[in-house]
């Protein structure tokens, strides 16, 4: 099961910003002016628009399907995004979508990589033929809350193996965004300010809590807190236990999981063939992450989890941040999503 939150650095090969109104970021002229603007971006977060020429986009389709198109098990197969090429004539109907990757080489007289070299001051498009740069950003290009990238090299096999060599790096760029997004949303109005004061008053560690979250579950003596959203069905769990890293690995944390699901309301228990477990950095500590599949024992309800792991070496104590979706009629990727936005903004502290 893929993760919808990547903890790794983004590596992003662009120039430095100008000042404002710079024609644009002193890389890519391009025909917009110096206004304040725009729109909100519309469209499915889910989807990138690929503008690319027919003979770029077969060449490139597949390697860009394996870093973006990667699938999460729900349980029914979901795809983080998905890929929707575009030609150049279609660029004034897509360029209010979110995301929009621009792919072309340099050495081509086809349309797209016409406006793409016609863009490039000389000196950026050395650098491009030098290898120094292979990855443009911007932001709010066209329309707000958008992210476009720009992707070049000389010719077509040596884009091809710039994409191949930069997975991650390319992948983040559009999930970090698509994030920072999401977040922004979330808690934009009736954070619930006066319960995560509560709750870090009571137990130490800080979490922010997107509204109508409830605290369902105020277990002191089992140190466990679960807070729950309903349409759909969201659960957001909080324990911790004392003593050394030795929680973190799959076995471990797996069976944490499992003894966290007796405790819920509604017992439930998760299935290992669907664990997949990666250590990872968490609010600058050694972490790790599970997920998987859960179901009710009872046998009326399952879904996606998600079990973060947090090792605080000063405390001495680890932490376990599980989130869970029941949302047998929607699509649960977004709702997931937030949840893990939520998730990673928890800060461990003392406990009282």
């Amino acid at each position: 099961m893929a993760s919808l939150l990547n903890s790794g650095n983004t590596i992003s090969m662009k120039l430095p910003t100008p000042p404002i109104c710079a024609v644009f970021v002193t890389t890519l002229i391009l025909l917009i002016g110096c206004t304040v603007f725009h729109d909100r971006s519309i469209g499915d977060r889910n989807q990138i628009t690929v503008l690319a020429d027919p003979t770029v986009w077969q060449s490139v389709s597949a390697p860009l399907s394996r870093i973006f198109e990667r699938v999460i098990e729900t349980p029914q197969p979901e795809k983080i995004y998905y890929l929707e090429q575009a030609d150049y004539a279609k660029l004034a109907e897509v360029s209010r979508r979110p995301n929009i990757l621009v792919v072309a080489p340099l050495k081509s007289a086809e349309p797209v990589s016409v406006f793409l070299s016609n863009a490039l001051s000389a000196q950026v498009a050395d650098g491009v033929y030098r290898g120094d740069y292979y990855v443009f950003e911007k932001t709010d290009l066209w329309a707000r809350d958008q992210q476009v990238l720009f992707l070049t090299a000389p010719d077509l096999n040596s884009l091809f193996q710039q994409i191949n060599a930069h997975p991650s790096e390319l992948y983040n760029l559009f999930n970090n965004h698509r994030n920072e997004v999401i977040q922004r949303e979330m808690y934009a109005r009736l954070e619930q300010k006066h319960l995560e004061k509560e709750l870090n008053d009571k137990y130490g560690w800080r979490l922010r809590i997107q509204h109508d979250y409830k605290v369902i579950i105020d277990d002191h003596d089992r140190r466990l807190v679960q807070l729950k959203r309903n349409y759909p069905d969201r659960w957001l769990t909080i324990h911790w236990n004392d003593g050394d890293d030795s929680y973190r690995s799959l076995e471990n944390t797996a069976a944490i999981r499992d003894t966290l699901g007796k405790w819920f309301l509604d017992p439930v228990f998760s299935y290992p063939d669907y664990h997949i477990f990666h250590e990872m950095e968490f609010a600058g500590r050694p972490g790790g992450l599970l997920t998987g599949l859960w179901a009710t024992e009872s046998d009326i309800g399952g879904g996606p989890f998600f079990t973060y792991i947090v090792y605080d070496s000063l405390l001495q104590r680890t932490f376990f941040i599980d989130g869970a979706v029941f949302a047998p009629h929607d699509v649960k990727e977004p709702f997931l999503r937030q949840l893990q936005i939520m998730a990673r903004t928890f800060v461990p502290g003392a406990i009282q």
